[in-house]
């Protein structure tokens, strides 16, 4: 491979966050999700659906899908990228609808501001949409709002990603109120359609717990996402391939060895579909679209450098010698091997760590550690347990620190 060739692709980064340029797959998550909204104008009432999966499994992009099928084709009024605040706020909540934009860099976000403040709000928020029904004297502010934006609708989806700062994101004195709407909301008591499409890593569930949403997947709310179907990520790879790099004058066997190469090492799951996708089709570009019998060993160069960047993004809070210790703890047991947390914190204790004296403070960093790879998504819960939730980042881990 010549200096030349090296150069042609450069290290691609990007923000994966958003919805996808080639979207594929899914087919039954949305199947899953058509339902609980047909259901929903069926019943006049609503509920909570969380989409939960790992870094890179593709949440947003889902989130971003649904929300537009949603809309084309159902007539759901959507909210995408819906603040938590506007859960517990009618003004928040106006502004995600476009409404009284001004509002939207709120003076008072964060806090909860003056009481004064609060009620003017609030009053402000009542005189436009009291109107809406005779009888809303004893509805709260928020639910007015979502009634009249529910008007010439089948209902309303709020979208929210990230849910796992969910909690983070909303002020405590504003908790009762964030939670008394995500509890009508989820157990139906809106006598109109009202839904919530959130998205986010493994234990969200856990956080919309903490806010009072239960029993979500007993209740069917739950979609946990995994890798792609083959199909859906070689239909991927040739959208990248003709429509984005414009790739010309290819046979079809060339075509399909290149999508072969690229799939292998992107192992179905999105993010890594983007890292490779995205750099051939760079190179496609820049070669008028003329696609060689063969990969460019600069186009897999590049993809491998943005995926081990990508992971390590994940692990930059996590100081070396604790990732050195959990490689060695994970790359003990065999791959899709679930471990007990007892045994992750034990094995985090190993890090020696000269400030850490009593076996005490070396259990409590231990947890603070455990707690952060979980909130990274470097580990995910399962029953209990907990696992490297996709192949390559676990195989990332224990070749680059646990050796």
């Amino acid at each position: 491979m010549g200096a030349a060739e090296e150069s042609e692709v450069e290290f691609l980064d990007f923000d994966d966050r958003g919805p996808a340029l080639h979207f594929h797959g899914r087919e039954r998550e949305w199947a899953a999700f058509e339902s609980r909204l047909e259901k929903a104008v069926r019943d006049t009432g609503g509920t909570i659906v969380l989409v939960q999966g790992p870094p890179g499994a593709g949440k947003s992009a889902l989130l971003h899908e649904f929300g537009r099928r949603a809309e084309k084709h159902m007539r759901w009024r959507v909210l995408m990228n819906l603040r938590a605040r506007a859960l517990c706020d009618a003004v928040s909540l106006a502004a995600c609808a476009g409404i009284w934009r001004s509002y939207a860099d709120d003076r008072v976000a964060g806090s909860c501001g003056s009481a004064d403040a609060r009620l003017l709000r609030q009053a402000e928020a009542e005189a436009l949409f009291s109107g809406s029904d005779t009888k809303s004297y004893d509805r709260s502010p928020v639910e007015k709002t979502l009634r009249a934006l529910a008007k010439g609708h089948a209902g309303v989806l709020l979208v929210i990603d990230e849910a796992q700062g969910i909690a983070d994101r909303i002020p405590s004195c504003a908790w009762p109120g964030a939670r008394d709407t995500l509890d009508a909301i989820h157990n139906g008591a809106f006598d109109f359609p009202v839904m919530v499409l959130a998205g986010g890593l493994g234990h969200s569930e856990e956080v919309l717990r903490s806010l009072g949403v239960s029993r979500l997947q007993r209740k069917g709310g739950l979609i946990a996402l995994g890798p792609l179907s083959a199909e859906a990520e070689r239909r991927i790879l040739r959208d990248w391939l003709v429509k984005t790099g414009g790739a010309v004058d290819a046979s079809e066997s060339i075509l399909q060895h290149w999508i072969t190469a690229l799939a292998a090492a992107a192992d179905r799951w999105p993010q890594q579909i983007l890292c490779f996708a995205s750099g051939a089709a760079e190179w496609l570009t820049k070669h008028q679209g003329v696609m060689p019998a063969d990969v460019p060993e600069s186009v897999m160069a590049a993809g491998l450098q943005a995926k081990q960047e990508y992971n390590e993004r994940r692990a930059n809070a996590i100081d070396y010698e604790y990732r050195v210790a959990l490689a060695r703890v994970v790359g003990e047991r065999h791959a899709g091997e679930a471990l007990r947390r007892s045994d992750i914190v034990r094995g985090l204790m190993q890090v020696d760590m000269p400030d850490l004296i009593g076996k005490d403070m070396r259990a409590q960093a231990a947890a603070q550690v455990f707690r952060m790879t979980v909130e990274k998504g470097v580990l995910t819960a399962d029953r209990g347990r907990y696992y490297v939730p996709v192949p390559s980042v676990r195989r990332w881990l224990v070749e680059t620190y646990g050796s």
